[in-house]
């Protein structure tokens, strides 16, 4: 039993079951059948061009606020033909799939082979509470917020492919994860930035294979000025940014103390701690601690830079918004299984399991307390909203929408013009028996 559960895969698939799992439940209970905000701009665009066969290159990269998410859209064209036709809810069953991938990269990356039974135990709780609580309620109840999960899954990736043996293929691969990440929120540049430091570190420390490297490093260069080129500024988000360096501190740490600050001061100093005692090691022995650590470790340092940079970014651009937003705290998340690695260096195995469990604590307290009002408001309202669209519907009359104050768009022409396209509105799968019952009548 012991040799079994010292193997990382079948941890993984537990984890990816639980993940899944709860997200599945979460959209059962809560998920809303109904296109609601951007989708009645965005996807309605893209579904149009896709089926009257006039898509192109530009539908898939036009910026959409500071974000050119061109892999959401593809993503959204893959689950609009599997499905047959545009599904909400699907899609919201579908995209759980990434996020329950992404728990299972960073879970194998924060477990080298050799960790124990009980530090690997700890990690799956974690990471079930970090990427499987309802906490992030926007990402997982709308089915057109997965820009986010696939920054998370660019990035992971490419951490994990560092982690591996130096073959052609995971260079390749690292070249166009990076590549990818250009394509989901605007963040996904610092992704590049990270990774092409990984790679500039190992052109100097694999000698073997640095020709290799260099070429890596070179390309990610480009991707960066590729990046910037392809840079969108949208002139009313300006007023969210932060205007000095006191509002950029006080919201950095406003997100590093959520959600709870004694537990994440907790795993702050673990982390400090095992820096200061391994680099008086290094000091003692090798005189540099870059020498000292391991390609592991070197990758989950700079896998610890990523989370805090994404945090920085997120602290900038919206300083005077709202940073606690729930769609931005599954990138704060991560944090917190990395931070238990080095719990776990630092103290004994038992300790990290009690923080692992603190850590689910806090994240399911927040879930319950915080997010599950918002999740049954939310419900409740679209709920409503989508039947004064198929009472609006059944009547052909958009007066309606704005009678019952209908919010699933701030403008009701919009909706109502993407309720009726000619072109789309065979595929609207989630209105099908309205248009049954508008036959009958």
């Amino acid at each position: 039993m012991k040799k079994i559960f010292s193997n990382n895969s079948i941890f993984a698939i537990l984890l990816f079951i639980s993940v899944y799992s709860i997200h599945a439940v979460c959209v059962y209970l809560w998920g809303v059948n109904v296109p609601f905000w951007d989708q009645w701009d965005a996807e309605v665009k893209l579904y149009i061009a896709f089926v009257t066969n006039s898509i192109d290159l530009e539908a898939l990269i036009n910026a959409h606020n500071e974000h050119r998410i061109a892999i959401t859209r593809l993503w959204s064209l893959l689950v609009f033909s599997l499905r047959g036709g545009w599904d909400p809810v699907f899609a919201m069953y579908a995209q759980a799939l990434i996020q329950s991938v992404n728990a299972v990269f960073l879970f194998i990356i924060v477990n080298p082979n050799r960790t124990s039974i009980v530090y690997k135990f700890s990690s799956m709780i974690a990471i079930v509470a970090v990427f499987g609580f309802p906490y992030y309620e926007e990402n997982i109840l709308w089915s057109f917020q997965n820009q986010f999960y696939w920054m998370q899954f660019f990035g992971l990736t490419s951490f994990y492919l560092y982690t591996k043996r130096d073959t052609k293929l995971k260079f390749i691969g690292i070249g166009l994860l990076n590549f990818c990440s250009i394509f989901t929120v605007a963040s996904g540049l610092l992704s590049i930035l990270v990774s092409s430091s990984l790679s500039f570190y190992f052109i100097f420390i694999k000698k073997d294979y640095r020709k290799r490297w260099t070429i890596l490093f070179s390309f990610q260069f480009l991707l960066l000025i590729l990046s910037r080129l392809l840079w969108v500024n949208v002139s009313e988000h300006g007023v969210l940014k932060a205007r000095d360096l006191n509002d950029l501190i006080n919201s950095y740490v406003n997100i590093l103390s959520w959600p709870n600050g004694i537990i994440n001061l907790i795993l702050y100093f673990s982390f400090i701690y095992y820096f200061f005692i391994y680099q008086k090691m290094a000091e003692r022995i090798y005189c540099g601690f870059l020498i000292f650590f391991t390609k592991n470790q070197i990758i989950l340092f700079a896998l610890l830079g990523w989370v805090l940079l994404q945090i920085l970014a997120v602290a900038y651009g919206r300083a005077n918004g709202d940073v606690l937003s729930s769609r931005y705290l599954i990138t704060y998340a991560i944090l917190f299984p990395i931070l238990l690695y080095f719990t776990r260096t630092s103290f004994k195995s038992v300790f990290t399991l009690l923080i692992a469990l603190l850590i689910s604590f806090s994240l399911a307290r927040y879930s319950i307390q915080i997010a599950l009002p918002v999740i049954v408001k939310n419900n409740y309202d679209r709920t409503r909203w989508k039947a004064s669209l198929k009472d609006a519907y059944l009547n052909n009359d958009m007066s309606i929408l704005v009678k019952t104050k209908n919010k699933l768009h701030p403008r009701p022409k919009r909706i109502w013009k993407g309720l009726n396209n000619k072109d789309l509105k065979p595929y609207h799968l989630w209105m099908k028996n309205w248009q049954i019952e508008s036959k009958r009548e």
